[in-house]
């Protein structure tokens, strides 16, 4: 009785609650003109009965006299007496077999029935159990995995067209955070290496503006640094001074001197933050 091939029939029924033996235990049945299968599970084993039509007609007559119908109707209507909470359950043999007991009426008319099922082979519990769980759990997941990304791509969707995205914000959080970046650094550079030496790093990148500075270097000394040949103001007036040993030993102390005080302020923090702070406001307007 408890191989695979005596219990085929069974196979393609759904599982269904059970609620009078309790919120684990599951069944399925079929029934046809020559009987009927039930199995019965709790998810640690599984029990089943399997009963012949010369059974049934036998039995009907003493439990279920007032019923006259075929094999296939009288079993459809007692194991359909199983989903409902008037079940008592017996257990026998430490649970190696499970008494089911039910009673009801039709017309007003009584009659009962008896479900008697035995332990079955763990190779019939992994069969009608084990395997259809997994595979549905597994089809569960790819369907969540399937549906996760179908709703990751609706979501780029909307965000692409809405005015108001959360993609626009993060573009916008971080063209800010590279501005502040930018403007962090450059802060840093002309407190540590001065502001000429910044003005000149920048200037040496603007080939034109270089080439022009170079030209208006070289001009005659007796000329006018203010004015160019044809009378009119240069575009970048360059005042060139001539200085001596001393003055220039002199000022590059003194500008060591204010090199080392700027750094001791970036060191503290206070200068770069309040220098930042005036920065960032300017880009707000």
């Amino acid at each position: 009785m408890s191989k695979l091939e005596q219990w085929k029939l069974v196979e393609e029924a759904k599982w269904g609650p059970l609620p009078s033996l309790g919120p684990e235990w599951m069944g399925k049945s079929f029934t046809n003109e020559r009987g009927y299968q039930v199995l019965l599970t709790n998810g640690c084993g599984i029990w089943g009965e399997s009963r012949r039509a010369k059974y049934i007609i036998d039995k009907a007559e003493d439990w279920a006299p007032c019923l006259e119908a075929g094999v296939e109707e009288i079993s459809s209507l007692v194991l359909s007496e199983l989903t409902k909470q008037n079940v008592e359950v017996l257990w026998i043999e430490e649970k190696q077999c499970v008494l089911l007991k039910v009673s009801s009426k039709l017309n007003n008319l009584s009659y009962r029935w008896e479900f008697e099922l035995n332990r079955l082979t763990d190779e019939l519990f992994k069969h009608h159990w084990v395997i259809p769980m997994f595979v549905q759990v597994c089809h569960l997941g790819l369907q969540v995995r399937q549906l996760t990304k179908e709703v990751e791509q609706k979501k780029t969707q909307l965000e692409e067209l809405l005015p108001d995205n959360k993609l626009a914000t993060k573009t916008s959080n971080k063209t800010s955070k590279s501005k502040n970046s930018l403007l962090e650094s450059a802060t840093e550079r002309v407190c540590v290496s001065g502001p000429w030496a910044a003005m000149q790093e920048h200037i040496s990148l603007s080939p034109d503006i270089m080439k022009y500075v170079n030209t208006f270097q070289l001009q005659a000394p007796d000329e006018n640094p203010s004015k160019s040949k044809t009378g009119k103001a240069p575009a970048i007036p360059v005042l060139v001074d001539v200085e001596t040993e001393a003055e220039i030993e002199a000022r590059e102390a003194e500008e060591q001197k204010k090199r080392r005080a700027k750094i001791q302020e970036i060191t503290q923090g206070t200068n770069v933050q309040s220098i930042q702070g005036k920065k960032k406001k300017k880009l707000k307007i």
